[in-house]
């Protein structure tokens, strides 16, 4: 550093400005590194550095905090711009590869590191699964050094090329010669990168990969391999387009089996040590003062970093120099230097209770290395391909506990974990099971996975066919849109439930959203779908998750419902005899064996959806898939279709039990309404129905020739007759109902407390702020026609905090307080005396709709005790398309400043709604003597519809659904009105069809 010392005193070119830049980089002084950063920068920015120079400065932007992507790309750009100006002439006019596509195709992985370096570990066992019938393998090695993997690759491919001693335009032109249809860069811009061979541009199909996290700038690299998790939305930001791998653009190449171990060393030493074991260059002083936090939150916790760098005793020194400015001595910290074998990374993990990731360049190697020996790793997710590579690997191995997304949560989750040692043991345990089952270490669906990317570019880029062999059976892989296309018109659909792993031929349906999320959703509620939707339908280990008290059946009958007639299911499940069976061997499994056996059974319990409900054998969950309507169930030991837990081994035993089922050719249509309807048929055969349904029918193809409703002397029956047949008739698939704060469930009672609960084409979105209560409520509902699923939200007019008053009794509690001193001059009113006071979160219903992804509302039904107009101000976006409204309105300031019944009608009105009628109204006698007479209106349920000069500019669809809501509400007329205006835009006489159904029978 004295040479780098005395240049800073006089600089005297750019050159010597990058130097004594980068020497201070390397020596982690990162203060005085700055102090020329900036200028650097922008001396690359404009073209004043040198392009044999630049890669020396770009490979230090990805460790950089203070530097934004766009400057980044524009470094990049600007070497690759000069170094293709300087080759330009040399691109050949044509290329043997092109002529040539008889055979194989041939790919060949350009790189200097084919040796025990990260590139080597990840690449070694992906280049010896390649199907080599297929695809001809050549290796280019510039060999700075040769070891077991080199000789392993050697072996394994069908040409291997030292390239040492050629030039770039001589391997360029050796390229060329060779024939090559797809050349593989793996070195980017790192050291002794061969690069500046692509940029002769010696093959028809260039690629970058692995070896470096950003763009090379080079026009003639045509693509960059990549994932969804790593590169979610960051096209722009390389000069290359991405090629993202369905699952994860890595594979780990070391087995750590042996160096797993199962409890976290806090539990015998008394305290918490974190460890970093990734590259000097990947820190800086805002990692080392996050952590330094987290060793200040953490009492008595310690650090440990390896690297070979810290052998270096200025580093050391620099890096214990960044640390004590945070007011962390030496004796907390632990700083490793080099060790001579790899393995010693592995052992060091024994000390590790939690890894922590460096940002904004996080681990790959050392991330993989840790979770692989069960060590969980925490990291923050930023913008950059760099600062989301361990994000990638933590989902790809189904891992999300310790995935942040800010500085604060980082160091808040690293504390949380930190005080639960028995937690980090139970982590442990599973970790290295988790990752060994994915992806990540399966090379050869990797590697298919590859090969398919690779030969989808092949095809994109030339417009050519894939060599002969792959032709048989084989279908050719063009454009990626094209695919999607083919299969939309055959109308071919697969739907994978809980999916986590990306497929060109599986929509993905799963709670969390995420960049492989097509469907975000829960597993029971697939009611955006149309009946027959769906070819197959794939889940593994998710039927667990449903209680068999109704929920199980309610899940399996809508999975029935959406699969195409003859349709595939194919269902994996924990078995629970196989796993009872490991349990109770205490001879052969150790405790920790069995715990984790134990977990299988029960779940993880890592979060609130992480719980088992029930268990199975063969014979249960084949009886709840016959029971809901599938066929030909039976047992196959592996489904062949995705790496997941339906192949999951323990202690050499399957433990998943995988069932196929059929859906039956011709289903059997829903009878349900009709036979309802085909009764009060029988018992009034002089009904007078002088148009008949087909009449109707045939003057219109939305109408369908369902018999119509009939006069029946219970009303419910023909309300619910005649909203059921108004929406089968006109093939309406549902009607959305927000219920808020209603008697949803009865414990004590099968009645349903609101009439459209009965009502099969209704989907309930109801909410109930108390969890618990939220919870039993879509236990008890799953018997239901409608479809209920109840939320635990409460709602307001915006999103914030409000005082909850708790009353005596629960349904009349109110986010107004009762308003006493009126209370208690009424008899019987103590059910709503103040109990208590509850701060709680409100959400406002527009806000919850953007959040869930619902679209559209079509009736609201509202009672919340005086805070009814609080809930429609919040709904303002949603009252657009609502066409029917039960409210609670009060006469009576039952709670203090509450809106009245005169403040709702008012601000109703000014949205297109008039009161239709009310149903009843609640009074009570005043304290005191009991005398004859009226008593004081207290409080009522109002009905509004839209006004009449409103429902003449409704939509054919929201038409339907008031007529059907006002037949709920006996609104007879106003039904019958609505259905005139349909019959006028759709030409159909449904109007005279129900006038005539709700004649008295004669």
């Amino acid at each position: 550093m004295e040479l780098t010392t005395e240049i800073s005193k006089n600089i005297l070119s750019t050159s010597e400005l990058l130097m004594v830049f980068r020497s201070y980089l390397g020596v982690c002084d990162w203060h005085k590194a700055r102090e020329y950063q900036a200028e650097i920068i922008a001396l690359g920015k404009d073209g004043k550095i040198d392009a044999n120079m630049l890669p020396a400065l770009l490979i230090e932007t990805c460790a950089l905090p203070d530097i934004d992507q766009a400057s980044v790309r524009d470094l990049h750009r600007e070497f690759g711009t000069a170094l293709f100006n300087a080759r330009k002439h040399d691109i050949p006019q044509s290329y043997p590869a092109k002529n040539k596509i008889g055979g194989r195709l041939k790919i060949a992985y350009i790189s200097a590191d084919l040796n025990q370096h990260p590139v080597g570990c990840f690449i070694n066992h992906i280049i010896s699964s390649h199907l080599r019938d297929q695809f001809e393998v050549y290796c280019y090695a510039h060999l700075v050094r040769s070891d077991d993997i080199t000789e392993h690759i050697r072996a394994n491919v069908d040409h291997f090329k030292d390239i040492t001693s050629l030039s770039d335009a001589q391997l360029a032109g050796q390229i060329h010669a060779d024939g090559i249809h797809v050349a593989i860069d793996l070195g980017g811009l790192t050291t002794n990168t061969r690069i500046a061979a692509l940029a002769h541009q010696p093959a028809p199909v260039q690629i970058t990969y692995l070896g470096y996290p950003n763009t090379t700038g080079l026009c003639t690299i045509d693509y960059r391999i990549t994932d969804n998790f790593a590169d979610e939305d960051s096209d722009q930001y390389y000069v290359e387009k991405l090629l993202r791998m369905p699952q994860s653009f890595i594979c780990y190449g070391f087995d750590t089996t042996k160096f797993a171990s199962k409890q976290t060393p806090a539990e015998s030493k008394g305290y918490i040590t974190f460890g970093s074991f990734n590259h000097v260059r990947k820190l800086n002083p805002e990692v080392i003062a996050t952590w330094c936090e987290i060793l200040h939150r953490v009492e008595d916790s310690r650090l440990t970093l390896k690297a070979k760098e810290l052998s270096d005793e200025i580093i050391k020194n620099n890096i214990l120099r960044e640390f004590e400015g945070h007011g962390i001595t030496a004796e907390r910290l632990h700083l490793q230097g080099f060790t001579e074998r790899y393995e010693d990374n592995f052992k060091m993990y024994h000390d590790i209770d939690i890894a922590l990731d460096t940002f904004p360049y996080n681990g790959t190697t050392t991330t993989c290395d840790a979770l692989s020996i069960g060590v969980p790793v925490l990291t923050l997710v930023g913008k950059s391909h760099a600062q989301r590579v361990s994000y990638s690997i933590l989902k790809n191995i189904g891992y999300e506990e310790t995935i942040t997304y800010s500085r604060e949560e980082y160091i808040e989750k690293a504390v949380q974990l930190s005080q639960n040692p028995a937690g980090l043991s139970v982590v442990r345990s599973c970790l290295s099971m988790l990752f060994k089952h994915s992806i990540m270490q399966n090379s050869e669906a990797f590697t298919r996975q590859l090969e398919t990317l690779i030969s989808e570019a092949w095809c994109q880029k030339t417009g050519l066919p894939l060599p002969a062999a792959f032709q048989e059976g084989y279908i050719k892989p063009t454009d990626i849109s094209e695919i999607s296309e083919t299969q939309e018109a055959r109308k071919i659909r697969k739907l994978h439930i809980g999916g986590q792993q990306a497929h060109p031929e599986w929509e993905i349906f799963d709670a969390n959203p995420s960049a492989l999320v097509d469907h975000v959703g829960n597993a029971n509620d697939l009611s955006r779908f149309d009946d027959n939707t769906f070819d197959a339908l794939y889940s593994s280990h998710v039927l667990e998750h449903f209680s068999y008290q109704g929920e199980l059946t309610q899940v399996l009958t809508e999975w029935h419902r959406v699969l195409k007639p003859e349709g595939t299911i194919y269902a994996s499940v924990p078995n629970l005899e196989v796993l009872c069976e490991l349990f109770l061997d205490k001879e052969n499994l150790s405790p920790e064996d069995r715990f984790m056996v134990m977990r299988m059974m029960f779940g993880g319990q890592i979060d609130a959806y992480d719980f088992h409900k029930v268990g199975y054998n063969s014979e249960t969950l084949a009886s709840y898939l016959l029971q809901a309507g599938f066929k030909n169930v039976r047992m196959i030991n592996d489904f062949g279709i995705f790496d997941d837990t339906s192949k999951m081994k323990f202690a050499d035993r399957h433990i998943s039990l995988n069932l196929i089922a059929e859906k039956e050719a011709s289903p059997p249509s829903d009878t349900t309404s009709d036979a309802s309807t085909q009764a009060a048929t029988n018992t009034s055969p002089d009904v007078s129905t002088n148009t008949s349904p087909q009449t109707a029918a045939s003057t219109s193809p939305e109408v369908t020739t369902d018999t119509p409703p009939q006069a029946a002397t219970a009303t419910s029956d023909i309300r619910i007759q005649s909203a059921s047949w108004l929406m089968q008739t006109t093939s309406t698939k549902e009607i959305v109902i927000a219920e808020v704060g209603a008697r949803i469930i009865d414990e004590e009672s099968t009645e349903a407390p609101e009439l459209f609960h009965n009502l099969q084409q209704a989907r309930i979105i109801a909410f109930e702020p108390d969890v618990e209560a939220c919870e039993k409520i879509n236990t008890l509902t799953t018997g239901r026609a409608a479809k209920i699923i109840a939320y635990p939200y409460a709602l307001g007019a915006k999103k914030g905090p409000q005082t909850l008053y708790v009353t005596n009794e629960g349904m009349c509690s109110s986010l107004y307080k009762p308003n006493e001193a009126l209370l208690r001059l009424y008899q019987g009113l103590e059910v709503s005396y103040l109990k208590e006071e509850v701060a709680i979160e409100v959400i406002a219903l527009d806000e919850f709709m953007k959040v869930e992804k619902i679209t559209d509302l079509d009736f609201m039904k509202i009672d919340v005790q005086g805070a009814e107009l609080d809930v429609f101000k919040g709904s303002e976006q949603a009252l657009k398309g609502v066409i029917g409204i039960c409210t609670e309105v009060e006469w009576s300031e039952l709670y203090e400043d509450q809106p009245m019944f005169a403040d709702v009608d008012s601000y109703l009105k000014s949205h297109g709604f008039q009161l239709h009628h009310l149903l009843g109204v609640g009074s009570r006698p005043m304290r005191g003597e009991q005398l004859p007479g009226h008593q004081q209106y207290l409080w009522s349920d109002a009905i509004y519809f839209p006004t009449l000069q409103r429902i003449q500019t409704l939509p054919s669809d929201k038409l339907i659904k008031l007529a059907a809501m006002t037949m709920m509400y006996q609104a007879y007329d106003l039904a019958a009105h609505t259905l005139k205006r349909y019959d006028d835009i759709n030409k159909t006489e449904l109007a005279s069809i129900f006038c005539n159904a709700l004649q008295p029978a004669k």
